[in-house]
């Protein structure tokens, strides 16, 4: 077997650390990405390092006791022979010493800090290509990320829902049929959703039995017979046909409030302390507005002299300077829904898949989605097998040795990594028997 080792390094008070082989007792990595998408999951790493280095002391008197704070990059490496292998870039969570001289961290990947960070929501009225949306989700997130050309000009409208960074790309990625992958990157590496099919001539990669252990499952998952996708299409009926709604109202203390709302609106306006009328004109009744961000959505500021207020269509920045009542109206959207259903012709127990919160599938884009979901649901071997030294990249496709000497062509969609261990990878793949010619 290859002679390897794990190389974790870090910036820490502008200083560059290094920890290698032997000072490195544990490194075990859990990497995942969905295939298509349904879920974004968090990729993580647990690393214990020996060292007598003082710095390191998790009392007050460490010199980098303030530094090692929660998010600090950290990138891992794999030495397999002669080749320096880059896992990923990960980011601190949590650290402790496990004895005098003993270390632990625990760390997330980009997604697990997309997580951490709030996203208050927004509206796509028209047509926009998945690169702007992504660059509106991502702009307040320091996390790096590229998108393949294939996919950057992939249109989506629609609506996201307060909630965080990491749920608004699920609900954007989902949507554009794209894919979100921390392995072997920087930031998140944005990728077209391509799944296995049977196709002679396309040129899968081929793992062989002779680059894994003779450790293997084939699991065969149950028959997915019923898919439902609900489609969502906003419009409005203008302000003389809709009621107006009362969207937020609080007494709020001095500060900065950014108050997100639980659907999108079209027209918002409110009243507060220090509030002067809701459109601010000039002498010949022209109304003032701003574009917000990009978006094709107009925002009206009610305007003091610190313009207190800014309206977007999924929240309000707010800036009280003296405590009182804020008051917020507006005219929502109006979302009409509609089943698109896939029915297999079968015998078997009915076992159905709903997909009805997907906020950005219209009736534009919904049977792409749904075809999509078909295809991933056809994929009903899960293969579990132990690789020897090897460049796993998730999401790929592979052609698999299997069982009874068959093959499977298939997604890597996990691998579980000790970095420590010899390098052995414990992987997932989700696909199809491969039908020889």
């Amino acid at each position: 077997m290859a002679h390897t080792y794990p190389i974790i390094r870090m910036i820490i008070n502008n200083e560059y650390v290094e920890f290698q082989d032997s000072d490195i007792l544990e490194c075990t990595i859990l990497q995942e990405s969905h295939p298509i998408s349904i879920e974004l999951p968090i990729s993580t790493a647990d690393v214990t390092v020996y060292t007598n280095d003082n710095r390191f002391s998790v009392y007050s008197d460490g010199v980098f006791y303030n530094a090692l704070s929660k998010n600090l990059p950290v990138e891992i490496y794999e030495q397999v022979e002669e080749a320096t292998q880059f896992i990923g870039k990960f980011y601190l969570d949590k650290w402790g010493a496990e004895s005098e001289n003993t270390l632990r961290f625990e760390l997330v990947d980009a997604i697990g800090i997309c997580a951490n960070t709030e996203y208050p929501g927004s509206f796509w009225e028209t047509d926009t290509p998945f690169s702007d949306i992504v660059a509106d989700v991502m702009v307040n997130n320091a996390i790096p990320y590229a998108i393949d050309i294939e996919v950057r000009s992939r249109q989506i409208k629609g609506w996201i829902p307060p909630g965080t960074v990491r749920e608004a790309l699920q609900q954007l990625c989902f949507a554009a049929r794209v894919r979100a992958s921390t392995d072997g990157s920087y930031g998140i590496a944005f990728k077209d959703a391509s799944l296995p099919i049977q196709n002679p001539m396309m040129p899968y990669v081929h793992i062989t039995d002779a680059e894994k252990t003779s450790a293997q499952i084939v699991d065969h998952l149950p028959l997915v017979t019923d898919i439902s996708v609900i489609s969502h299409d906003y419009y409005n009926l203008g302000d003389v046909a809709q009621t107006v709604e009362e969207i937020y109202s609080a007494w709020l203390e001095p500060g900065t409030y950014i108050i997100a709302y639980q659907k999108p609106y079209w027209r918002v306006w409110g009243e507060g302390v220090g509030s002067v009328p809701i459109f601010v004109t000039t002498e010949d009744g022209r109304v003032m507005t701003t574009e917000d961000s990009g978006n094709t959505w107009e925002t009206a500021r009610i305007a003091t002299e610190l313009e207190t207020f800014q309206f977007h269509s999924n929240y309000v920045s707010v800036r009280v300077e003296t405590a009182g009542q804020i008051t917020i109206w507006g005219y929502p959207w109006l979302s009409s829904e509609r089943p698109h259903a896939y029915a297999v012709q079968t015998d078997a127990e009915k076992n159905v898949i709903s997909v009805d919160n997907a906020m950005l599938i219209g009736t534009d884009n919904v049977l792409q989605v749904l075809s999509k979901l078909v295809d991933y649901y056809q994929l009903r071997y899960r293969k579990s097998v132990t690789l020897f030294p090897y460049r796993l990249i998730l999401g790929n496709l592979y052609t698999v040795d299997s069982l009874r000497d068959k093959r499977l062509i298939g997604v890597a969609s996990k691998a579980k990594s000790d970095l420590t261990g010899g390098y052995l990878i414990n992987a997932e793949f989700l696909g199809m028997e491969k039908i020889e010619e």
